[in-house]
């Protein structure tokens, strides 16, 4: 299910979308779309990160950052 959401933006911002969007080969809805899905991405990430990070620091257990995001996945 999708939602409409509306904003109301200076022409100048409307233009360097257009702009934007254009260069990408997109439609400026679909370039919009993909900002906020980036922008949720890292949001949730960068949670789940410190959670991460706050539980291993509880443990004793102290990471890098690097080492942190080099841990192997499981699968």
């Amino acid at each position: 299910m999708n939602t409409r959401i509306t904003i109301e933006i200076t022409l100048d911002l409307h233009e360097q979308i257009e702009a934007a969007a254009a260069a990408d080969g997109v439609s400026s809805e679909d370039w919009i779309r993909h900002l906020i899905e980036h922008d949720v991405f890292l949001r949730r990430f960068r949670a789940a990160r410190a959670e991460m990070l706050r539980i291993l620091d509880e443990r004793g257990i102290t990471v890098t950052e690097e080492e942190a995001l080099a841990l192997p996945r499981k699968t």
